[in-house]
């Protein structure tokens, strides 16, 4: 993921997502997504997004979580139809099988 800088940080008086009024001197409440820079209020900011380093985490506006999560699943989708044409479906172990213990 790419993170923005502090420089292309965008500033308002308003969530750019709900456009919730946000108060200047109540910094807890007021967000930058770290993937696209928009001012976003807490509720429109509740998730997080994978860093640069892949080990911490940062805060993201909805509609970037909800682009990352998409393009996951569209990948995820992907894979399995490529295994499944290629005949590699996972292996289900025996036991499990039918659901009962053997």
């Amino acid at each position: 993921m790419t993170e923005r800088t502090k420089a292309h940080w965008q500033e308002g008086a308003e969530c750019m997502v709900c456009e919730a009024a946000l108060h200047p001197l109540l910094p807890g409440l007021r967000h930058h997504c770290r993937k696209c820079g928009a001012l976003v209020c807490s509720r429109c900011s509740a998730r997080c997004l994978p860093a640069r380093d892949d080990v911490t985490e940062v805060r993201c506006c909805d509609a970037c979580w909800t682009a990352y999560h998409d393009s996951l699943v569209a990948m995820d989708r992907r894979l399995s139809s490529l295994e499944t044409r290629r005949g590699l479906r996972p292996r289900v172990p025996r036991r499990n099988r039918g659901g009962g213990r053997t």
